[in-house]
């Protein structure tokens, strides 16, 4: 829990800072529209507590489907490798990627 507590706070407090990848489908009556932000997980994360930590990242998902009303998920995640917005986005678009 105080661990999602710091990423969440984090990607509020230098939501200018997060690297950026969009991605927007469309396809058999629905929209989906996913956000991941990265940010470096440096002075963030406890490296005692998670030593392999590197980046920090958060994907939303927008979906809308027909003519229901639009849902959003929000997932965070922490890396242990360096990852961009672009790489976070293309494994979350992937569930049996490997990152």
């Amino acid at each position: 829990p105080s661990l999602l507590a710091v990423i969440e706070a984090a990607f509020i407090d230098r939501k200018t800072e997060a690297g950026t990848d969009e991605h927007v489908e469309a396809s058999h009556g629905r929209v989906v529209v996913q956000r991941a932000q990265v940010l470096p997980a440096h002075g963030l994360v406890d490296p005692v507590a998670w030593p392999k930590c590197t980046t920090i990242g958060r994907i939303d998902s927008y979906r809308v489907v027909g003519d229901k009303p639009a849902s959003l998920e929000q997932r965070y995640c922490i890396s242990s490798r360096d990852l961009t917005a672009n790489e976070l986005a293309q494994v979350a678009r992937s569930p049996w990627a490997t990152p």
